[in-house]
């Protein structure tokens, strides 16, 4: 059975059959739409291109041409399954599950159940930070009526064992609500995940005597929203003399590689997700808060040479404009506004200044 088309997707087939033919008309039923209209165009093969760009939009076409006069039936195209995303994704289970456990234990994850085991309390939760986070993008994207991709996860041989996650869009944002909707629920999801699993792991926390050769969460400097969770939860602080030590604690050591993901996201630069905010909520000030974060993040790195790294690809890739929406000036609500600045509050509750 094919898929129904929603109003949003009927407006935006219209918007591209116009390119090709002059529109006198159409009606849409549950999985299908019919134009009728006369050829707008000189290009040899434009049905081929029409063809095309709905493709990648997701629909089939079926062309009937009779001289100048067109009729267009589109509907969904077959559900194809997307198995670049799932193999990434099982790729990024298995790198997550086994990499931090291989650089902090060795080769004893390979050959001893409960050193595995006890790194599966990372991987988890971690997953599920980066899951919840993606799909927040993307079920936000849906309901504005954004094609967007499925998440590609990205596997990686680091301490963490991924690079993260990333979902493209193949439509553009029509209005700074939908770009500020989608660019706020991934961090807020993926936060209230990263929120939860801290407050559990918070509750059943170990201590290891110090010094040590292996460096404690002490050595950073904790994001806030860990000091007001410890205050909170903490039964019983660390004895004088004893620290957290991230690697015998793997659900706190996922909580902060979630808060840290959140904030490098939420950083209010170029198209970042926290760039995405700042322009929906000022596209006026945009550009100059971009600039003014890069200067700040150069000044960071004097506390943490990680921080020149991101300067660099601010400025070399990821750079200070972001694209107008279709419609920018149609304002904002009241409740997308308090969405963004929740957002944004979200970011200072989750920056580290020093955060590995």
């Amino acid at each position: 059975m094919r898929a129904s088309v929603s109003e949003t997707a009927v407006n935006e087939i219209i918007a591209v059959v116009g390119r090709y033919m002059s529109v006198d008309g159409y009606y849409s039923r549950r999985d299908e739409v019919i134009i009728r209209g006369t050829t707008a165009t000189t290009e040899d093969n434009w049905q081929a291109s029409l063809s095309r760009e709905l493709l990648e939009l997701g629909y089939k076409v079926k062309l009937h041409l009779m001289g100048t006069t067109a009729q267009v039936s589109i509907y969904p195209a077959a559900k194809r399954i997307p198995w670049l995303n799932i193999v990434l994704f099982i790729a990024t289970a298995a790198s997550v599950s086994i990499l931090p456990g291989l650089f902090t234990d060795g080769p004893r994850i390979f050959s001893d159940a409960s050193v595995f085991w006890h790194w599966q309390k990372f991987a988890i939760p971690l997953l599920l930070i980066l899951l919840f986070h993606e799909f927040g993008h993307y079920l936000a994207a849906r309901r504005r009526g954004i094609r967007v991709s499925l998440p590609y996860f990205l596997p990686a041989p680091t301490l963490i064992g991924t690079f993260g996650a990333f979902i493209k869009s193949n439509s553009p944002f029509t209005s700074r609500r939908d770009l500020l909707e989608v660019g706020a629920y991934g961090p807020i999801a993926g936060f209230v995940v990263a929120v939860v699993v801290l407050a559990i792991a918070l509750g059943d926390v170990t201590y290891r005597q110090v010094p040590v050769d292996i460096a404690p969460i002490g050595n950073l400097i904790e994001p806030l929203i860990m000091r007001i969770l410890e205050a909170l939860v903490w039964a019983q602080p660390a004895p004088d003399g004893y620290n957290i030590y991230l690697q015998d604690n793997p659900m706190i050591f996922a909580a902060w590689v979630g808060l840290v993901v959140t904030a490098l996201n939420l950083l209010p630069v170029g198209q970042l997700d926290g760039g995405h905010i700042v322009y929906a909520l000022s596209p006026r000030y945009h550009y100059w808060i971009s600039r003014l974060t890069f200067l700040a993040l150069v000044g960071f790195g004097m506390m943490w040479e990680g921080w020149w790294i991101w300067a660099v690809m601010i400025f070399l890739v990821i750079k200070f404009k972001h694209p107008p929406t279709l419609n920018d000036y149609e304002p904002l609500d009241r409740k997308s506004r308090w969405i963004g600045w929740a957002a944004m509050a979200i970011f200072i509750l989750t920056f580290s200044p020093v955060p590995f």
